[in-house]
């Protein structure tokens, strides 16, 4: 049940899943039934050595986050106090 002070807060987030599920919604339209006008664009080709490093990097990152969280959950807790203690 919703306290009787956050109905304005539900009202809201309910407004926002409707606003998000329609783009969500649009995208997957389109990829699955593209439009009557809409023409191929043509591949180019294989990315270059810098954009394969970066999603390199990108992908041992994810890994190493998901395979150490209590590091990063420290790192996290550690500036959240640093920027409470600011404040």
């Amino acid at each position: 049940t919703i306290q009787h002070q956050y109905y304005f807060l539900a009202a809201m987030a309910l407004i926002n899943v409707g606003i998000s599920a329609y783009y969500y919604m649009t995208v997957a339209r389109l990829m699955f039934f593209p439009a009557d006008d809409a023409e191929e664009i043509p591949l180019v080709g294989t990315p270059g050595i810098g954009a394969q490093l970066i999603i390199t990097l990108c992908v041992l990152g994810v890994f190493w986050i998901g395979a150490y969280p209590p590091l990063i959950i420290e790192w996290a807790n550690s500036a959240s106090q640093f920027l409470l203690a600011i404040l």
